[in-house]
């Protein structure tokens, strides 16, 4: 069995991208995995860069042209598919021919029409899922209660994390602090700072009316188009590596 992985976002500027490569290099070992993805400004080792038009909305529809038409040529009885809520009618024609399965990771976040937008495709997509796809995956038991009930099968499929570069044992918390220049208590965003990101913004906002003790700070380490707009809200510090982090 193949597994075809749709990854309906710009792969290059995905915040946990090294998160995502991991899983799938592990996954590698046991099974073939065409992993399938739009990138903006550069290819990304391991994924196949599909074409599309990188503007709003236009991007999304003419991705998921992308990975329809990628399925169709190569997609062989028996494979399975695993995709998110934004990419579920690449695969709803390929139900009958392969395992598909949703992948919840997020909820939608933004507010305004794209937001609008966002929902309408989450609700669509969550319902034929339900109805047609061979199942789900969640990152959490909270994400599956959010999502509900109804999928055929599910299981929880949580975040790939490199237990060995991230062990606490490895860091002194006061020491950490203090080299970043940290006081009170402070919440940390690292990633890009891009629109692809979705819900920036609007955590920001929520942030700072949100009536938290004074102390209490936002942060930002990252660079993007969004980072001008981000430090009228909270501070933004210059990328670090996320062995760094």
């Amino acid at each position: 069995m193949r597994l075809f992985w749709l990854l309906r976002t710009y792969v290059d500027e995905l915040s946990s991208k090294g998160a995502a490569l991991k899983v799938i290099q592990e996954v590698r070992k046991k099974l073939e995995v065409h992993a399938l993805a739009g990138c903006r400004r550069e290819a990304v080792p391991g994924v196949r860069c599909l074409p599309s038009l990188k503007l709003p909305l236009l991007n999304h529809i003419t991705l998921n042209l992308s990975m329809f038409l990628y399925l169709l040529k190569n997609l062989r009885e028996g494979d399975a598919v695993l995709t998110d809520y934004n990419s579920v009618f690449a695969a709803l024609p390929f139900v009958k021919k392969a395992k598909v399965v949703v992948d919840y990771r997020t909820l939608p976040m933004r507010e305004g029409l794209m937001g609008a937008l966002e929902w309408l495709s989450f609700e669509l997509g969550t319902w034929f899922a339900k109805r047609f796809f061979w199942g789900a995956t969640f990152i959490t038991d909270q994400m599956r209660k959010e999502v509900g009930e109804g999928f055929k099968r599910w299981t929880i499929r949580g975040s790939g994390v490199d237990l060995e570069l991230f062990n606490p044992e490895k860091f002194d918390r006061d020491r950490e602090r203090a080299r970043w220049g940290f006081e009170g208590t402070v919440f940390l965003y690292w990633g890009a700072l891009e629109s692809s990101q979705r819900g920036l913004l609007e955590a920001a906002q929520a942030f700072r009316e949100a009536g938290l003790p004074e102390d209490a700070k936002l942060v930002f380490v990252g660079s993007g188009s969004l980072a001008s707009e981000l430090r009228e809200l909270a501070e933004v510090r210059e990328p670090v590596p996320f062995e760094k982090v």
